[in-house]
């Protein structure tokens, strides 16, 4: 884009990993009016001389789950976007000296399991042979994360800034049309994702100013998109219409779009309970109903 954006819906100050890390969650939640402001370079503060150690354990239940999230996102953020990020699952050790200690650290091993997080108290001798160079002989014990570990924090904030792909058409400096496309389980609403399978790219939104529209601008953008698919060995687009969006079904059907089948989605007690969809099979499409701060994952 050309000229810079005199107004946005959300606009994120600060291009380190925690301001890139909001405008992606945003953009995977629908809100597409997103502007983040960097007074350098993305990552240029802060971020870039962080030790970027991802540890699970946390004395606090959404904390647990956040983290655990996040080791989830960064071991599936390559493939999303491309771009290294330095993530490596090694498993930590958090070491105890006093019964104190111990105690709180079972505490949180407990907290951590109840979330699914793989946790393992271990004694003093099983620390060692995790880590060889380490002293034991001062320990009361220690807990071991498997699914813990390390990346590179400025690799990371450059791949969550690229993050989805938006497809445009301008008339000079002004964004007529466009669309966006997702490599990743992608969410609908809070608490049902799509997923799909990995031969496809899901386009989730799009727009055309009012001033362009019949003029088939979307359809351009669209193509964009598909020839970038081709290239990365994709075998096309799919997508996802509430049945009472009339407008978004007649332009996907003007696109090219093919029906696979319907799905029925129904909340109940603030859970999503899912049905139909059987002809969505082959292309690994479907919903999922996911708690908050779950972590994505693919069928």
């Amino acid at each position: 884009m050309t000229s810079f954006p005199t107004q946005a819906r959300v606009v994120v100050i600060g291009g380190g990993i925690m301001g890139c890390s909001t405008a992606y969650h945003l953009a995977k939640l629908g809100w597409k009016d997103v502007v983040l402001l960097e007074q350098g370079r993305l990552s240029g503060g802060t971020t870039w001389h962080a030790a970027g150690l991802v540890g699970q354990l946390r004395s606090y239940q959404n904390l647990t789950r956040l983290i655990r999230y996040s080791t989830e996102l960064y071991s599936k953020l390559e493939a999303e976007t491309g771009l290294a990020t330095g993530w490596k699952q090694c498993g930590s050790l958090s070491v105890a000296r006093t019964e104190e200690r111990m105690v709180l650290l079972r505490r949180s091993a407990a907290m951590a399991n109840a979330q699914g997080v793989d946790c393992e108290a271990l004694t003093p001798q099983q620390a060692g042979e995790k880590y060889p160079i380490m002293r034991t002989d001062d320990l009361v014990g220690a807990v071991w994360l498997p699914g813990d570990g390390k990346a590179n924090p400025a690799d990371i904030t450059q791949a969550l800034a690229r993050g989805d792909r938006c497809y445009g058409i301008f008339d000079r400096d002004r964004l007529a049309s466009y669309g966006w496309y997702s490599r990743l389980e992608t969410a609908v609403t809070v608490g049902l994702n799509v997923y799909f399978g990995p031969e496809w790219v899901y386009m989730y939104k799009g727009f055309t100013r009012l001033e362009y529209r019949g003029r088939r601008l979307y359809a351009a953008a669209m193509a964009n998109a598909l020839k970038e698919c081709a290239k990365e060995g994709r075998r096309g687009l799919v997508c996802f219409v509430e049945a009472n969006n009339f407008n978004a079904l007649k332009s996907c059907y003007r696109m090219g779009y093919v029906k696979a089948d319907t799905m029925v989605a129904v909340k109940i007690r603030g859970r999503y309970l899912v049905q139909g969809g059987h002809g969505c099979v082959p292309l690994g499409l479907g919903l999922r109903p996911v708690e908050p701060f779950a972590p994505a994952t693919r069928h």
